[in-house]
């Protein structure tokens, strides 16, 4: 993922990782939940992002543009190109929001988009996160995303890719 994010989508290394702590913080990192289903209130939701209701189109949609089966099984079978396309998918998502809606929603994908966040945007991140893309109960603090946070940056200690220019 992170590779994906940094490499193929340009993020700056902080803010892919960021990113992807919000995802851990959601559900897990496991290949098997990256990579699949899983029930949500009773409802089947897809990968680490629990999409439904529909959100979960993209997602297949990509797996499809990318020689993947658009269906469970196909997800399950991606491997490390699923696990990209989730993250690539993720972004899309947040972006796609951003010029739909607009306010807060798109407030996200600015920042997502920058090349470095202070602390406090950092935690503006995490808040949009919360309230506005994955919406999670109001009663689980901030914290928990910082210690995610803490957890993806030694994940990702010495790796060092080299984002693609900014354009």
């Amino acid at each position: 993922m992170y590779d994906e994010l940094v490499n193929n989508q340009g993020m700056a290394p902080d803010v892919a990782k960021l990113m992807i702590a919000e995802m851990e913080r959601e559900n897990s990192l496991s290949r098997s939940t990256i990579l699949g289903t899983h029930d949500d209130a009773g409802k089947t939701v897809y990968v680490a992002v629990s999409w439904q209701g529909g959100r979960e189109q993209m997602l297949m949609d990509n797996l499809e543009a990318a020689g993947h089966s658009p269906t469970i099984e196909g997800l399950k079978n991606s491997g490390d190109a699923g696990v990209k396309i989730n993250a690539a998918t993720m972004l899309q998502e947040i972006n796609q929001r951003g010029q739909q809606y607009g306010g807060e929603h798109q407030e996200l994908a600015d920042l997502l988009a920058k090349d470095s966040l202070n602390d406090g945007e950092k935690d503006r991140v995490r808040h949009l996160m919360k309230t506005r893309y994955f919406v999670y109960n109001q009663s689980i603090p901030l914290q928990r995303s910082r210690d995610w946070s803490d957890t993806v940056d030694k994940m990702t200690l010495g790796a060092n890719p080299t984002p693609p220019p900014r354009v």
